[in-house]
């Protein structure tokens, strides 16, 4: 993954943020018992142009472009498993808010972001949906002991979200 964060202007408050990338992920896919159906090999190229705002050093809103192609093919499970290609075609805004006084072992603080995503066919995309997804994660010495708790509320505009597309769980600090 590249990444450019270019603030123009003397105020540095407002930022252009292309991104370029390529991710590769192995989901599991379950049936409605939970019984594992099959480990896919998902690999997708994107390339992302936002432009935001920042507030201070706390707090920053951003919206730009998200566009990709990518593959499907399946690791373990089923061999007469259909490969298949993909396009991403995206519109996003995104928010952010950071107190945390250490992104890895917090003592204080609060992070956020949410982010809502519309795929739309008029950018390429494969499949049309909405998506939003929040993550929030609090912190709090008292003394010796600290106190982390997080909560992440994603949600999707239906049950047909394309595999690449799907929330993952797991991960720091989940």
């Amino acid at each position: 993954m590249a990444s450019l964060y270019l603030p123009p202007g003397p105020s540095r408050n407002w930022v252009f943020q292309p991104r370029i990338a390529a991710e590769r992920s192995d989901p599991d896919v379950f049936d409605s018992q939970g019984n594992k159906l099959y480990q896919l090999d998902v690999t997708e190229r994107i390339l992302e142009v936002a432009l935001g705002r920042e507030f201070g050093v706390r707090a920053s809103l951003f919206a730009g472009v998200r566009t990709g192609q990518g593959d499907v093919g399946i690791l373990i499970g089923d061999p007469t498993f259909d490969e298949f290609e993909f396009d991403r075609g995206e519109y996003f805004a995104r928010f952010a808010y950071d107190t945390l006084d250490n992104f890895y072992f917090p003592g204080h603080g609060l992070y956020g972001i949410a982010e809502y995503v519309v795929s739309d066919s008029s950018l390429g995309a494969s499949q049309e949906f909405e998506q939003l997804q929040t993550f929030f994660l609090g912190a709090q010495t008292f003394g010796r002991h600290s106190l982390m708790a997080s909560a992440t509320v994603e949600i999707s505009s239906d049950d047909a979200i394309p595999v690449q597309s799907l929330y993952r769980s797991g991960g720091y600090p989940r």
